[in-house]
């Protein structure tokens, strides 16, 4: 047997750690670039689907934030951008500060991820009431067209059962977010590397070491000051449907603005619109968006629904800005036509610039019922090119059909179906489907 030398064999011996730490060290990059890399798909994925518009991407989600309000009037997408280049700068800056770095960009996307869930189902009001909205809205429209739309629903996390404002959102989940919560999950590993010794180089300088730890804690606190903020936000605007309801007008009135001056989003809770708009009735001084949309509930609640309709038009014309004053009107509206006598009620209350999806499908339904077949092409086509959703422009497209086919024109119906099947790639228009199959077994 041949002997190796010594030299040969210490030398073989002292390259392996060399190379074992190369290969860490670009393991660690690596993962860093793939982090960046996730967080930059997220933003061009949709992270929300909240009723039958649009899904939501991470730009048009607001970061409110409570007793901050939305910052510069940011979006969830400067927070995504955010975490991108903190991860990328993991991969870029010398080994010695990989780990303060590291630390800094997994504690920024655990916040992240754990504070839009926690404020979209707890503290966000505006888009929690978007979801409970989106939902009521859904099972309207499966009412209308007869059949049902599915949407993933997601009511517990194993055996662990959701609030009720934690499952709308979590159903709401698309694939976008859950690209965030895996580089979320790949940042805290990139960490957990870089504290094993997986960077090369020395050790961080500690002044660098104290920044990374500052981040951490700023994180930690602003969490606690936000939640604090949040449960005296909700406090107040309880305080406030107290006097109201023990007819301290002012005193309510004082209670709900010092809520909405902690959190905004309150403005977006049904309660305290009820508040807004009765307190509004009693001061000569409120704005009159306000007080039309106050003189509208009370009117609605009065069971003078065409009055209550004509003025929450007028409030959401007033105040094109308020979101929960064109969400009012589109439920008036679609409540009232569903009967025959509400048709002509909508059409002269509602400009068409106002006539919301669900007002569209509901009004073109009742028109189709009624034998009005000549105002179907104009609200189910007006429904059909402006919605962005898919299931309602189908049921649009085969309202239009079963108008055309009513008045005998049976090219033009068929025509129409043949949009409105291929509209509905997921099959769920069985209407459609059933129209489409009697015409071709006829020879129609």
């Amino acid at each position: 047997m041949t002997a190796i030398p010594a030299p040969r064999i210490a030398a073989r011996h002292a390259s392996r750690p060399a190379v074992r730490r190369l290969s860490r060290a670009a393991t660690v990059r690596l993962l860093a670039v793939a982090c960046a890399a996730l967080y930059t798909a997220a933003l061009t994925l949709p992270w929300l689907r909240a009723d039958l518009g649009a899904p939501l991407r991470a730009g048009e989600l607001a970061l409110q934030l409570p007793g901050l309000g939305r910052p510069a009037g940011a979006s969830w997408a400067v927070v995504v951008i955010v975490l991108a280049a903190v991860h990328a700068a993991v991969a870029v800056v010398p080994g010695r500060y990989q780990a303060p770095v590291a630390l800094t960009g997994a504690a920024l996307s655990l916040t992240a991820v754990c504070g839009f869930l926690l404020l979209g189902a707890f503290a966000d009001y505006a888009l929690q009431q978007h979801l409970l909205d989106g939902q009521a809205t859904l099972d309207a429209v499966r009412r209308i067209v007869g059949y049902r739309i599915s949407r993933p629903t997601v009511t517990t996390l194993g055996p662990v059962e959701l609030p009720p404002g934690a499952a709308p959102l979590v159903s709401a989940l698309r694939a976008g977010f859950l690209l965030a919560v895996v580089a979320a999950a790949f940042s805290a590993g990139l960490w957990t590397l870089t504290r094993r010794g997986w960077a090369d180089g020395r050790g961080a300088p500690v002044p660098v070491r104290w920044a990374a730890q500052g981040v951490v804690l700023a994180l930690g606190v602003l969490g606690l000051l936000m939640a604090a903020q949040a449960w005296w936000a909700g406090m107040l605007s309880e305080r406030a449907a107290t006097e109201l309801a023990a007819g301290r007008a002012a005193a309510a009135r004082a209670a709900v603005d010092a809520a909405l001056g902690v959190n905004a989003t309150l403005r977006a809770r049904p309660d305290v619109q009820q508040v807004l708009g009765d307190t509004a009735m009693v001061g000569a001084t409120r704005l009159p968006a306000q007080q039309l949309y106050g003189q509208s509930l009370l009117l609605k609640d009065a069971g003078r629904h065409d009055e209550a309709l004509g003025l929450a038009v007028r409030a959401a014309a007033a105040d094109p800005a308020e979101q929960s004053y064109a969400d009012t009107v589109c439920r008036l509206a679609a409540d009232r036509a569903q009967s025959a006598s509400g048709i002509d009620v909508v059409r002269s209350l509602v400009p068409v610039s106002q006539r919301c999806d669900l007002a569209l499908l509901q009004l073109a339904a009742s028109e189709l019922a009624a034998g009005r077949y000549d105002l179907v092409p104009i609200d189910a086509g007006q429904l059909s090119r402006q919605t962005p959703d898919r299931d309602l422009r189908s049921a649009a497209l085969t309202e239009l059909a079963r108008a055309r086919l009513a008045t005998g024109d049976l090219v033009g119906g068929r025509t129409l179906l043949q949009q409105a099947l291929a509209s509905d790639p997921d099959d769920l228009n069985v209407v459609a489907r059933a129209l489409a199959s009697g015409l071709y077994s006829a020879g129609g």
